[in-house]
């Protein structure tokens, strides 16, 4: 199946209805806050078990009680479908 390719408009229109996503440096960004380190720490780990089975592996940095997370696919198409599955997965791990 050849997905097609969105185009920065549309990647802008579907970004638009995801709180906190954005596209830096070609990625799909997005930056979190929790109250410590064994917080931020917990759900990297929580999320990566999840992530994993998604075969799914993004970007992600952290320092202290802050996580900045980075998405790239091969398909653009793809993108937003990811966000909307890791945004209910990090929903459903912080709160």
């Amino acid at each position: 199946m050849t997905l097609a390719k969105l185009s920065d408009e549309q990647i802008r229109k579907e970004l638009a209805n995801l709180p906190g996503w954005s596209v830096v440096n070609g990625k799909l960004h997005k930056e979190f806050t929790f109250k410590s380190f064994i917080e931020a720490f917990g759900f990297m780990t929580t999320a990566a078990l999840h992530i994993e089975k998604m075969n799914h592996h993004p970007e992600w940095f952290n320092v202290y009680n802050k996580i900045k997370v980075d998405l790239v696919t091969k398909w653009q198409a793809v993108q937003q479908f990811w966000i909307l599955i890791l945004d209910i997965l990090i929903e459903k791990v912080i709160f």
